[in-house]
């Protein structure tokens, strides 16, 4: 049920987006977590692209971003998770906090 929250999120991201634009407001752009379980529970992608549409967001606006965690976990399946978001034309971003990672 995750997912649900993931994509609840970005709805209601696409509504601020569409209140601010109407506002002639700016728009920052948003980080979207994304987990294995959204990729196994659903078409995230189909989500990601439908919400997309209807607020009419541009690909630059939505930031994907996945654990580093994550990558380990499912390292096959993460990697063609972010290969098909840039496809896409999304940026992919790596969330390492937590991970024990200091620079």
């Amino acid at each position: 049920e995750v997912y649900k929250v993931d994509c609840h999120a970005l709805e209601g991201y696409g509504q601020d987006a569409e209140f601010l634009r109407e506002k002639k407001k700016e728009i920052f752009p948003i980080s979207f977590n994304i987990s294995r379980t959204d990729l196994e529970a659903c078409d995230i992608y189909q989500k990601i692209e439908d919400t997309v549409a209807r607020y009419g967001l541009s690909r630059d606006q939505v930031h994907i971003e996945i654990t580093e965690s994550a990558l380990k976990d499912s390292s096959q399946a993460m990697v063609e998770a972010v290969q098909h978001f840039h496809d896409l034309g999304y940026q992919v971003w790596m969330d390492d906090f937590g991970s024990g990672y200091f620079p």
